[in-house]
């Protein structure tokens, strides 16, 4: 095996594991955030209260629902108030410093490689040095957000901001609430429904079988999705590297071509997959 398919197969590799590890991480963060939306939202807690007579009943007596109880303690176990605003804080700040490095970077290549140019018109064939855009070609490349870069630094940034924005979205929405986390029971029993007001089980049976059937749906999509994600890091598994790195260099394909022919399917199966997750965003978190 040459060197040059040695190393064209490890970057296909790499890129195979970049691709896999990422896709992981979606699945993972995916089921967490489908666990975490319905542990959070009414519709569990009132079709538990529906399911559990004893809800209804300690209700009455002046106690807080047991699901809602279980949270608190939870929520306040790990910090309460204080701990929710010291990690959106964390959260800001390194936004903050993620972004202010990733531009300095992109200004320093600019810059070197504006200086480079300016040196080069000034001295002409004096100015012996390597061009610096073939000097800095891996840095530039790994800055840049395209479907075949390994470490495709732009893309995992933006893909980074866009988590955040979501979860500084979901604080802003949920805020007042996080100020009652540090509030005693008797506070929060204050501003829960008064118990009459928790009768809506029979006049709302509509509403409530709807709510079921739509959970059914979730899961039932979210099924789908870990199916198709397990399809794709098995169809990464397939891939033989070192004969299909052989077979593109012997054809003397340009590497672009070569990881459009060996990934080109598997990069239409992440797509849907991403597609997909976009639409399940969608059905989970937007009532």
């Amino acid at each position: 095996m040459s060197e040059e398919s040695y190393n064209l197969a490890q970057q296909m590799i790499e890129f195979s594991k970049s691709k896999k590890g990422a896709l992981q991480t979606s699945t993972k963060k995916l089921e967490e955030e489908i666990d975490k939306a319905y542990n959070d939202s009414y519709v569990n807690f009132y079709l538990q209260m529906v399911g559990d007579s004893r809800s209804t009943v300690l209700y009455n007596l002046g106690t807080i629902p047991r699901a809602l109880q279980e949270k608190l303690h939870d929520i306040r176990k790990q910090g309460g108030k204080q701990k929710v605003l010291q990690v959106i804080q964390q959260l800001t700040d390194n936004q903050k410093l993620a972004n202010s490095s990733f531009m300095q970077l992109k200004q320093q290549l600019n810059d070197e490689e504006y200086l480079d140019m300016q040196k080069r018109n000034q001295y002409g064939q004096q100015w012996t040095r390597k061009p610096s855009t073939q000097v800095n070609q891996q840095y530039a490349t790994a800055l840049k957000s395209t479907a075949y870069s390994y470490w495709d630094l732009e893309g995992k940034f933006k893909t980074a901001v866009g988590v955040d924005a979501k979860i500084l979205e979901k604080y802003t929405k949920n805020q007042p609430y996080v100020e009652t986390l540090n509030s005693s029971d008797e506070e929060i029993l204050r501003i829960l429904p008064k118990p009459e007001q928790t009768q809506f089980a029979e006049t709302y049976k509509g509403d409530l079988a709807k709510l079921k059937e739509k959970s059914d749906a979730v899961r039932k999509r979210k099924d789908y999705l870990t199916e198709l994600s397990l399809q794709i890091i098995d169809a990464f598994s397939k891939i033989n590297y070192p004969m299909v790195a052989n077979q593109y260099l012997a054809e003397k394909l340009l590497r672009e071509d070569a990881f459009r022919g060996v990934f080109g399917e598997i990069e239409l199966m992440i797509t849907k997959f991403n597609a997909e997750v976009a639409s399940f965003d969608n059905l989970v978190f937007k009532h």
